[in-house]
């Protein structure tokens, strides 16, 4: 797998804020030191070594994001999402935003 193979890599992500079908390659991938923060997975070795030990009990997606959790290595994600949004109810989710956008 490229995130074992590829030191430069930090992790992977189903998710793109900006993935619509109707507008990108469903087959493509993209790189960015953006973490997407959603439907993501990490090497073992990432979390053993460098995580696991420091993970915070709330806001998890902004830590990570920090330079010194990714240490300038990116995030490969898909152009068009291969993750959906399921509920419509959480942290920074409503029933009025779900209607709207999903």
């Amino acid at each position: 797998p490229a995130l074992e193979r590829d030191p430069t890599l930090f992790l992977a992500s189903a998710w793109n804020d900006n993935g619509f079908s109707e507008s990108g390659d469903a087959g493509a991938l993209r790189r960015s030191l953006w973490f997407p923060g959603l439907g993501w997975l990490l090497p073992r070795r990432l979390w053993e070594t460098e995580l696991k030990d420091q993970w915070p009990q709330t806001h998890w997606d902004h830590w990570l994001r920090h330079a010194r959790r990714h240490k300038g290595r990116e995030c490969i994600f898909p152009e068009v999402n291969r993750a959906f949004h399921a509920g419509s109810v959480g942290t920074f989710m409503d029933e009025w935003h779900d209607r709207r956008y999903f």
